[in-house]
């Protein structure tokens, strides 16, 4: 006859469910493990951004800046855009002048600043010479094909139009302001 063996006592006591304090603690516990690892997540985040904080900022701040003039630039493109507007180039001296006095200071001055600076390296004839010529380079294609340029809405939205100028305006300031660094850091090398 085998019997089956009876448990002691003991056994029976080790499986009691937990007190209400017992279940506080461990949630307590647990809470603290999970705030320790989401503290740990944010920092190595951290870590990994560290170099690209500042150029984040800057984006941020730059693209705060040229918000309005954008919108007023998207709202000039859609009005552009309609068949019953006068030819392009009419109309874009208006247009021009209005955004200079609305674009943010310190955009006017990044564009000024190079040309004064270019103006050190060269004669005034030079840099006439050179914005009459860039001038011309864009308004020649302007002119040849107005109405044939703004009826792309399928390939380009407005937006995206607008949003090529400025990033197009932006990179040819930033490449005008490298070269004259660069001029400056050659020169500072040759009077040391």
């Amino acid at each position: 006859w085998h019997t089956k063996p009876r448990m002691p006592a003991s056994a029976v006591d080790e499986f009691e469910p937990p007190t209400e304090l017992e279940v506080q603690v461990l949630g307590h516990l647990l809470g603290n493990l999970s705030s320790a690892a989401l503290l740990l997540l944010g920092w190595l985040t951290f870590q990994l951004w560290r170099d690209y904080i500042s150029t984040i900022l800057a984006a941020f701040i730059v693209s705060q800046a040229m918000r309005r003039m954008r919108e007023r630039m998207v709202s000039d493109v859609r009005s552009l855009r309609a068949p019953s507007e006068a030819p392009l180039l009419r109309r874009v001296g208006g247009a021009s002048l209005r955004h200079a006095w609305a674009c943010p200071p310190l955009l006017l001055l990044a564009v000024v600043v190079p040309l004064l600076l270019l103006a050190d390296y060269t004669s005034w004839g030079w840099v006439g010479t050179a914005c009459a010529s860039a001038v011309a380079v864009v308004v020649v294609p302007v002119w040849l094909l107005d109405r044939r340029l703004l009826s792309y809405t399928a390939l380009l939205s407005d937006e995206s139009l607008v949003t090529l100028a400025l990033v197009g305006l932006v990179s040819l300031v930033a490449c005008v302001s490298l070269v004259l660094l660069l001029h400056s850091l050659v020169d500072l090398a040759l009077l040391l």
